[in-house]
């Protein structure tokens, strides 16, 4: 192939579906996204970039912080409520506790009584 034929070629094949691919339209040429993703890549140390990157680091940053104190009132409320409910299991316990104790020591007077009048 010669390079008349080459170039020929470009233009009549190669360049027509090239400009159709760069012109295919969605709600933009992909040309428009192509230039923004080159500028994105190549250009890092703009002060837009800059602002941009920092902006966005604060939004993340702020809502990392708005995640943690959310998670953090979840786990006080549960923690309250274990808290509630230990207490509770414990009083019921102690109330439990106090009943035997009563319970045993009607027992151990009825015993006495039933030995006294055996006795007599």
């Amino acid at each position: 192939m010669t390079g008349a034929a080459f170039v020929l070629w470009v233009r009549q094949w190669l360049l027509p579906k090239v400009v159709a691919v760069l012109t295919f339209n969605i709600a933009l040429p992909l040309w428009v996204f192509l230039v923004a993703g080159g500028w994105f890549y190549f250009d890092k140390h703009s002060a837009i970039r800059t602002a941009v990157n920092q902006a966005v680091t604060k939004l993340v940053a702020g809502a990392e912080i708005e995640a943690l104190n959310a998670k953090l009132a979840e786990e006080r409320r549960i923690r309250q409520w274990s808290e509630a409910k230990e207490a509770e299991a414990k009083q019921i316990a102690e109330t439990e506790r106090q009943a035997r104790e009563a319970l045993e020591t009607h027992f151990a007077q009825t015993r006495l009584e039933n030995r006294k009048r055996k006795d007599d």
